[in-house]
């Protein structure tokens, strides 16, 4: 009787085994199968979002025929119905000797000019002359060379809601779009004068007197624009805070410029140029502007505040009206 229980206890010893062996693998092939479909499942979402980042940057990325910002694409493979319009064909950069063959090299849509300022002698640490790039995010190039390689001192990179304009003023920008009110470009404040090293310069009234003139080239014409005003604010989380206070009662000292960056309504330019002028820090006077006129602004960091205090939030702007 004793075997025959020992005998029993072992099969059911055995078969709890067995069960147990069992449930294991079940669990083992479950999380199996369920890794492999999560992973495939990752791998279609990330896809997905790759079209969908592709699709972005296409719709918000310039192109010659039709400028940034209006890419139509249910009109893309539409059939004609009638003559196509024309399209302006984009003029040759007058560019620094020796860039040519860099730019192209580089052959990307993101070049969209390219700017000018002469300084009081030919060495290149007094001149501004670099490309000017435009990307969805305006921290791309902040640190990146043309080429999307790390660079300290990164590029001249234009405000994604600027845009320089497709076609020419004597047109009418027929078939393109003409340039945004203000065309923002940003640059490092570097100490070796590279990109805007050298714009503090221009808080000097007989050194803005000397050189107050800015050429832009947009990949379809010549601009020439005359400096209005070289001014300092604080900067401010464009996030946050009301741009609209009014400068004049004194509740914000500090004229957040960085909130205008494309087209304006009148109201909007009335309390966009008065401030411009009204915080002009040199006697510099350029042409009176009016609404409907096209500006560029110049934006780098500065190490003092509009009264010379050290301020590591400080930034420089260097404001311009197109006079051709």
């Amino acid at each position: 009787m004793s075997g025959n229980g020992s005998n029993k206890n072992r099969i059911i010893i055995y078969a709890g085994l067995t069960v147990s062996c069992l449930a294991v693998l079940t669990l083992v092939l479950f999380l199996v199968v369920s890794n492999i479909k999560k992973a495939k499942n990752d791998a279609d979402v990330r896809k997905s979002q790759e079209m969908m980042d592709q699709e972005h940057i296409s719709e918000h990325l310039a192109n010659v025929t039709t400028g940034p910002f209006n890419v139509d694409h249910d009109k893309q493979n539409e059939t004609p119905t009638s003559e196509p319009e024309y399209t302006p064909t984009p003029r040759p950069l007058v560019i620094q000797e020796g860039m040519q063959e860099q730019i192209d090299y580089y052959q990307s849509n993101d070049i969209k000019g390219y700017i000018r300022i002469d300084g009081p002698t030919d060495d290149e640490k007094n001149v501004i002359s670099y490309p000017i790039v435009q990307t969805y995010d305006n921290d791309y190039y902040m640190y990146r060379d043309l080429w999307g390689n790390y660079l300290k001192r990164g590029s001249l990179f234009m405000d994604y809601r600027s845009d320089s304009g497709v076609g020419y003023r004597e047109d009418g920008y027929a078939s393109g779009n003409p340039p945004t009110d203000i065309i923002m470009i940003y640059g490092h404040n570097m100490k070796d004068s590279t990109m805007f090293g050298i714009l503090h310069r221009w808080l000097d009234t007989s050194y803005a007197e000397k050189h107050k003139y800015i050429e832009f080239d947009s990949l379809y014409e010549h601009r020439r624009y005359e400096i209005i005003s070289v001014f300092r604010s604080r900067h401010f989380d464009v996030t946050n805070g009301d741009p609209w206070m009014d400068y004049s009662n004194g509740k914000d000292p500090y004229f957040r410029y960085y909130y205008f960056v494309e087209n304006m309504d009148e109201a909007t330019f009335d309390y966009w140029y008065s401030n411009v002028i009204n915080r002009n820090e040199t006697k510099l006077r350029g042409p009176e502007a009016k609404y409907g006129d096209e500006f560029i602004v110049l934006s780098t960091c500065s190490s003092t505040d509009e009264k010379g205090r050290l301020d590591d939030d400080a930034r420089l702007a260097v404001v311009a009206v197109r006079i051709e």
